[in-house]
C-alpha cells in the first residue's frame, strides 16, 4: 500500500431522507481512510465513504466491502501534487 495505512469501520445511523421522513429510517456505511505523507512530510488523509439506505444494504454490502478492501494509494511520483497545491477553478454560468 505504498507506505499508507487503511483504517476501515462500519457505521449505522438514523437518517430521514426525501423518500422517507421517519426518524426510524437508517443508513449503513463503510469507510476507509488512508494517511499519505506529502512531499514535505505533511500527512494528508484520503477517505472513501460508501453508504446506502438500510433496505439496500443486503444487496450492496458485498460490493461496498470489496471496494473498501481494495482501497489503496499509488506510490507518489514526480507528478504527484499534494492537496494543498491543487488549484480548483470554479466557473459559474451567467
Amino acid at each position: 500500500m505504498s507506505g499508507t495505512e487503511v483504517i476501515s469501520r462500519p457505521s449505522f445511523q438514523g437518517s430521514p431522507n426525501m423518500s422517507d421522513q421517519r426518524k426510524e429510517t437508517y443508513r449503513h456505511a463503510l469507510s476507509a481512510t488512508s494517511v499519505r505523507p506529502g512531499l514535505d512530510g505533511t500527512p494528508y488523509l484520503y477517505t472513501l465513504n460508501l453508504s446506502c439506505r438500510q433496505d439496500m444494504w443486503s444487496d450492496l454490502e458485498p460490493l461496498f466491502q470489496q471496494s473498501i478492501d481494495s482501497f489503496d494509494m499509488l506510490a507518489t511520483t514526480d507528478r504527484y501534487i499534494p492537496p494543498d497545491k491543487v488549484c480548483l477553478f470554479l466557473t459559474r454560468d451567467r
